[in-house]
């Protein structure tokens, strides 16, 4: 099977809530990275004065729009392993809030709790049938269920064609099943929405390494090293230039 697998790790669990790293993934929500899929997480480097950005400005902004940021903060404590903390975010917050569901599916998924993934997903795309819900693939892509994860992105690309992050886990899924060639179709739609995504050129170039185009594949990889990558990322551009140096 081609590919490394692109199921994240929680980080953090039990160790108290960390000021800056929640103030990062903010920080990475607030600039819109991937769709506010928090991609700066791990990225403990990030400059002292855009965590303080991050944080002054989640403090502003939840005074005016609570529905958006408190979920979003939520999300930042289940993707950092605060799970308690982050349902916590969520109880001041209307219960047909869908941003709200969203985090609690999210986070199920993190705790590689499925089915319960799979119910609140369920839930929101009942009461919202014209929401495209990428990230629903994207927990079925993590949990290896490459054909239903397919399916997903296939559905919410009919509802909305411009997605860039439903676009790049479509080839992630496609590269896992092996089918690189169709994956790169999806890589380059997602680069007219996104060209300077790290992770999107990181999995362009692997996916022309497993097709023998090393030469275009080590382009891929030069753009992605200019670009904001996670640590993870980082860590496999690392091992890609490697195999193809």
């Amino acid at each position: 099977m081609e590919g490394e697998s692109s199921e994240p790790a929680a980080a953090g669990a039990g160790q108290g809530v960390d000021p800056a790293g929640v103030a990062i993934a903010l920080d990475a929500a607030a600039h819109n990275a991937r769709s506010g899929a928090l991609t700066y997480l791990d990225e403990a480097g990030v400059a002292a004065h855009r965590r303080e950005v991050a944080t002054n400005g989640f403090v502003s902004a939840n005074n005016y729009f609570p529905d958006l940021i408190l979920p979003l903060r939520a999300e930042a404590l289940a993707r950092l392993g605060h799970f308690a903390e982050a349902g916590a975010s969520l109880k001041t917050l209307a219960s047909d809030c869908d941003r709200c569901a969203r985090v609690q599916r999210v986070a199920a998924a993190l705790r590689h709790d499925w089915p319960r993934a799979d119910r609140w997903f369920a839930l929101v795309a009942a009461r919202s049938p014209d929401v495209p819900y990428s990230d629903w693939g994207m927990i079925l892509l993590w949990n290896g269920d490459y054909d239903a994860a397919i399916a997903k992105f296939a559905a919410a690309h009919r509802i909305s064609s411009h997605f860039a992050d439903l676009l790049e886990m479509w080839g992630e899924a496609l590269m896992q099943k092996g089918r690189s060639d169709l994956a790169l179709a999806k890589f380059d739609e997602a680069n007219k929405y996104t060209p300077n995504w790290g992770r999107l050129h990181l999995e362009w170039g692997k996916a022309l390494g497993y097709l023998g185009r090393h030469g275009d594949a080590k382009k891929q990889f030069e753009l992605a090293s200019q670009l904001d990558l996670s640590a993870g990322d980082a860590a496999a551009l690392a091992r890609q230039r490697a195999a193809h140096a």
